[in-house]
């Protein structure tokens, strides 16, 4: 619960709208903030929302380790389509497919951006051993990023986000594939 706080103040406190005024930067070059621009209040087609989105995919995995750590792959797609595959220790066994909401993919997004996702180090590792790795995956028109986390040893952001995702992964409504069956 204290992380999905941290991921919520991070995006107040990053908000580049104060009061409902741009700022200087942002009416000299033109554009409204980034979370504006992802998370509105979808007045209009929704189509345009979704692609005015910046990522086409958004991924988190969890490799598992020597104890009960959860193996799993979610794959968040622009447009709503979303994926997971559970093994090992995971909530969900087997193939799964749902719906991700414009609002929450627009959430997710807005906070990669916000946080600087695109511009971390792609790996960060603990100095120990047996632990899980987590690995984000963020593709669009920036092209792919990669991030490695073992141990939980990158930065508070990386964290907020990885908390945002999981709560973003529990509402989704998960139906099992025929493989899964």
């Amino acid at each position: 619960m204290t992380i999905r706080f941290v991921a919520i103040l991070l995006l107040s406190a990053t908000s580049c709208v104060s009061s409902g005024d741009a700022s200087e930067a942002q009416k000299a070059n033109g554009s409204r903030s980034h979370y504006a621009e992802s998370v509105s209040m979808w007045t209009g087609d929704i189509e345009a929302q979704w692609a005015a989105i910046p990522f086409d995919r958004l991924g988190l995995e969890g490799s598992g380790c020597y104890g009960s750590c959860p193996e799993y792959r979610v794959q968040l797609f622009r447009g709503g389509q979303a994926t997971y595959e559970g093994d090992r220790f995971a909530p969900r066994q087997g193939a799964y497919v749902g719906a991700v909401t414009l609002y929450d993919y627009g959430l997710l997004s807005a906070l990669a951006r916000r946080v600087g996702l695109l511009e971390m180090s792609d790996r960060y590792s603990a100095q120990w051993t047996d632990d899980e790795t987590i690995t984000f995956e963020l593709t669009g028109a920036h092209g792919d990023k990669v991030i490695s986390d073992y141990g939980r040893q990158g930065p508070p952001e990386l964290q907020a986000f990885r908390a945002l995702f999981e709560s973003v992964v529990d509402r989704i409504r998960w139906k099992p594939t025929d493989a899964a069956r």
